[in-house]
């Protein structure tokens, strides 16, 4: 008689990954996908908005503090890639990225920051030559699935605030440990 060969390891079950790359991955997917189906907000993914140098100057003088400016998009020699957000009958639009603590180094969060500055202060005068839309208000943001919302600076927008953020249900919540708003 033959003995049967060992039975695989039990198969652990766990709410979330481990890895925050795929946490940030699966959060974006997700509040991507919820702002779509609300059908208040048109979503763009991976747009790219141009950033002049005097954006870049402007972010750097300013200690990548918000800056009350709006710039002209022309001249502008590189792009920015971040996810649109845009509420046409609200007049607002918000440039987002999605860099969990883990998922990117401090540095190159911090580059993330400046790039979102810089290209908060074009977005009006890009969105208003592309897309044909007029905007009053621009924002931009950094969403981040492991913030505390206690601590979040200007630009950090922590899982837990999507919701009130957005006006949107977002039910993927519960697998990052957190509840909904």
């Amino acid at each position: 008689m033959t003995a049967l060969p060992p039975l695989p390891p039990a198969r652990r079950k766990s709410l979330a990954p481990r890895d925050p790359g795929r946490r940030n991955d699966i959060l974006r997917r997700g509040v991507l996908d919820a702002l779509n189906r609300s059908g208040r907000y048109r979503v763009v993914v991976n747009a790219r908005v141009p950033v002049s140098s005097a954006a870049r100057t402007a972010v750097r003088r300013s200690g990548g503090r918000y800056l009350a400016a709006s710039l002209p998009a022309e001249g502008a020699g590189e792009t920015v890639v971040v996810d649109l957000v845009v509420d046409a009958a609200g007049r607002w639009a918000g440039a987002f990225a999605f860099a969990g603590r883990g998922a990117v180094s401090s540095l190159a969060r911090r580059k993330i920051e400046d790039d979102l500055r810089a290209a908060e202060l074009l977005l009006r005068s890009h969105l208003a030559a592309t897309l044909d839309v007029a905007v009053d208000t621009v924002t931009v943001g950094i969403i981040d699935h492991a913030a505390d919302p206690e601590a979040c600076d200007d630009i950090t927008i922590a899982a837990a605030e999507i919701e009130d953020s957005f006006g949107i249900v977002f039910p993927v919540l519960e697998s990052f440990g957190l509840s909904g708003g």
